[in-house]
């Protein structure tokens, strides 16, 4: 499967792996019984710049949660020297401007912050990308 990179707009990505339809992770059925949406879960990478990609993500009124309640925490050990590795590889300096795109990226940031790029900025939610919606989340 080929079809355009989301990240430089190429035209040769390559599927890596077709886990089938799965259901959106924050989705909760009231009863076994109920039909829950699943959506194609296609992986794939741009031979052109490398990005790792879905071929085929989820429309976002569907990965959004309905609920409140839900919170997401993942693993930040790693964190460290991944952006230890990031500034050894890549051009970065005092100059660089480095971009999240939701709170879950504000410890990394915090981390480039650390490491003497002072020019972070996390996107905001209504202002930078017009999203409205409560629940929007990552």
């Amino acid at each position: 499967m080929h079809s355009e990179c989301i990240g430089c707009g190429g035209s040769a990505v390559k599927q890596v792996i077709d886990l089938g339809l799965q259901p959106p992770s924050n989705r909760y059925l009231e009863k076994a019984s109920e039909d829950c949406e699943a959506h194609e879960l296609v992986f794939g990478y741009c031979t052109r710049c490398g990005l790792g990609q879905l071929l085929k993500p989820m429309a976002s009124n569907v990965v959004r949660s309905r609920y409140s309640w839900i919170t997401y925490n993942e693993p930040e050990g790693h964190l460290d020297d991944l952006v230890s590795k990031l500034r050894k590889r890549l051009p970065v300096s005092e100059n660089t401007k480095i971009i999240g795109v939701t709170y879950k990226d504000d410890s990394t940031l915090a981390r480039f912050n650390r490491s003497g790029v002072p020019n972070t900025y996390r996107l905001n939610q209504l202002d930078d990308l017009g999203i409205e919606a409560p629940l929007a989340s990552l």
